[in-house]
């Protein structure tokens, strides 16, 4: 079951006062309070709100659960559903821990895909009108980090996001993949979104304690979301960059990027969607050995034919179709897909690692 979620949303005695309590019932996770916030608007242009809710961020992972383009979101965020048991994504093959959005315990590199997830903050929101149709909308907070949890931030890092959204025309829902509603006309969404956060570790990457030392995370996501009667386009580029703040020889400074690029239409209207997306993710750009060691990524052990050997993970690639059947919009819904799943490597002599992936999915909303 990938999704077993029980909510409440409502206005709390003032229409101005707004919340939402998601709790997550998967059966392969915990038991939690994925989603808990208070709002309050002052007008269209200024709400601010307080609790547990997605840290605002790019496009992809922003798309609501009940209502994505696809069964599930795309390598770009981590989400790979090959599991090793443990509810722990994995990429086909060894040694290849994929997270939706993981950090390395020791360093703090991020290893999973780009992607901020959920956190605990405060943040605030409004759209603008410019004059004419065109529309401004945007999202902007402080976090506890990448992906925390628990009743408390514990140490002094801190998380900045913030994301800008552009309609010329007319506004586009960013929550819901494709154009279900059919857009008459042309929608067209412009979104930019970068994140910061300072950090202080002790441990280097192997786990041995060592000098304190500082670590900058920055990113940023640039997207454009077209829409128009039944079709639609998202192109999306994120790019992260990671620096260790140590006196040692080397380059410490480490990049990574993710491109990915869907596609939609809906053949009957409203009903019968055909869809299709590519996604790029390297999570190490122009790895080496040495800074697959030294960041946390880890090298990988593979089979060369002859005998297991660490190689350095060049970039993961999917290439994905799908049929979406619309039985009451994305309330109810069937859904079906195959994808190929592809891991090169940089070392010399190791073949790629690939995967065909068959999914289906049965979705109510009640």
């Amino acid at each position: 079951m990938r999704r077993g979620r029980l909510w409440l949303d409502g206005q709390a005695g003032d229409p101005r006062v707004s919340y939402l309590l998601q709790v997550q019932l998967e059966p392969n996770s915990a038991v939690n309070l994925i989603e808990g916030w208070l709002q309050y608007s002052f007008s269209d242009a200024f709400r601010i709100r307080v609790g547990r809710d997605k840290v605002p961020y790019g496009v992809d992972f922003m798309n609501s659960g009940f209502a994505m383009q696809f069964i599930d979101r795309s390598i770009a965020i981590g989400e790979t559903d090959i599991s090793d048991g443990n509810g722990r994504s994995r990429w086909p093959g060894s040694n290849a821990s994929f997270p939706n959005s993981g950090e390395n315990a020791n360093t703090g590199f991020p290893v999973g895909g780009l992607c901020l997830y959920r956190s605990q903050g405060l943040a605030l929101s409004g759209s603008v009108k410019l004059g004419g149709p065109g529309t401004l909308g945007y999202e902007t907070g402080v976090w506890n980090g990448r992906n925390r949890r628990g009743t408390s931030n514990p140490d002094a890092s801190m998380l900045y996001s913030g994301r800008v959204a552009w309609y010329p025309l007319a506004p586009v829902d960013l929550g819901v993949g494709g154009d279900q509603a059919g857009t008459q006309g042309l929608g067209v969404a412009l979104v930019l979104s970068g994140y910061s956060e300072n950090g202080e570790r002790t441990r280097d990457a192997a786990g041995a304690t060592v000098a304190a030392y500082g670590t900058r995370d920055r990113g940023d996501d640039v997207a454009v979301v077209l829409r128009s009667h039944g079709f639609s386009a998202e192109l999306e580029l994120s790019r992260e960059r990671y620096q260790v703040l140590r006196d040692l020889p080397g380059d410490w400074l480490w990049r990574r990027s993710a491109d990915r690029l869907a596609l939609g239409y809906y053949v009957i209207p409203h009903r019968l969607e055909v869809v299709a997306r590519g996604v790029r993710v390297e999570r190490l750009r122009d790895a080496t050995a040495q800074a697959s060691a030294d960041s946390g990524l880890g090298l990988v052990q593979v089979w060369n034919g002859q005998a297991w050997v660490n190689a350095v993970e060049r970039h993961l690639d999917e290439l994905t179709a799908g049929v979406n059947l619309l039985l009451n919009g994305h309330q109810h819904k069937l859904c079906f897909d195959v994808s190929r799943l592809t891991r090169s490597f940089a070392t010399q002599g190791v073949a790629e690692q690939r995967d065909t992936r068959f999914r289906s999915m049965v979705q109510f909303r009640i």
